[in-house]
């Protein structure tokens, strides 16, 4: 057995044309210091790191309803109900399974009619998830949302940009910069292929909830816990 390390590895992923990209980072008891991101093809990948990551918050819903729903869960709405107009349009629709797997979109929007071509690209990723991330998964494995992350940076104000504006980017650098010491170089380097910046800060941002949740420090959306027919908890952390 591999002696122990002198750090807690964390990481926040989010997906990215490239596949998953990665914020990881080492915690000194106190002290956390971001390494350089990467991007890794698929999310198994990411689970089988090593060393391996303590934490691990990704920006990918966990636990879904088998039949169709209307696209909000639990979750969904609490965190929409923190965010306000017109940030809570950061939390997307989510599908129920049946949807998730049926065989084109014309058969998922059948089933979920708000199905857009935009939330329909987001299915190769949600289908990696549902496949990789099992129940025992979930001690590691956290669901969260950027935008929930930099509420609470931002003393629960929501951001006053998108993070798809021009200006999105340097508001959550401000944010982060003074949680996560030397990200502001790695925001100046070039990110990595298959990525953008927008990757970057939005993993960045999930990055600083795995150090709260090594901290025992997360709050869960919703506060009374519900699961999925296999088992999996469903939920947004903090």
């Amino acid at each position: 057995m591999p002696p122990p390390l002198p750090y807690k590895p964390l990481a926040g992923v989010v997906p990215c044309p490239g596949g998953w990209l990665v914020q990881p980072a080492r915690l000194f008891t106190a002290t956390i210091v971001p390494e350089e991101p990467f991007v890794l093809e698929s999310l198994a990948d990411v689970i089988d790191y090593r060393p391996s990551f303590l934490y691990i918050v990704i920006d990918a819903p966990i636990g879904l309803p088998d039949k169709p729903f209307g696209g909000y869960r639990s979750c969904d709405h609490d965190a929409r109900d923190l965010l306000g107009w017109p940030q809570r349009i950061a939390i997307p629709r989510v599908p129920s399974r049946d949807a998730l797997y049926a065989p084109n979109m014309t058969k998922a929007q059948a089933l979920e009619p708000w199905l857009t071509p935009l939330a329909y690209r987001r299915f190769r990723w949600i289908r990696e998830v549902d496949t990789e991330v099992q129940a025992y998964h979930q001690r590691r494995i956290f669901s969260g949302n950027p935008d929930l992350s930099i509420l609470l940076l931002n003393a629960d104000r929501a951001a006053s940009t998108s993070s798809f504006w021009s200006d999105g980017p340097a508001e959550r650098l401000a944010l982060l910069q003074d949680r996560l010491p030397g990200l502001r170089a790695l925001a100046m380097a070039q990110p990595p292929r298959g990525s953008s910046l927008r990757h970057l800060l939005n993993a960045a941002a999930l990055l600083w909830t795995a150090r709260r949740i090594a901290g025992k420090a997360i709050t869960r959306l919703p506060q009374d816990p519900q699961w999925d027919d296999q088992g999996r908890r469903i939920e947004l952390v903090r």
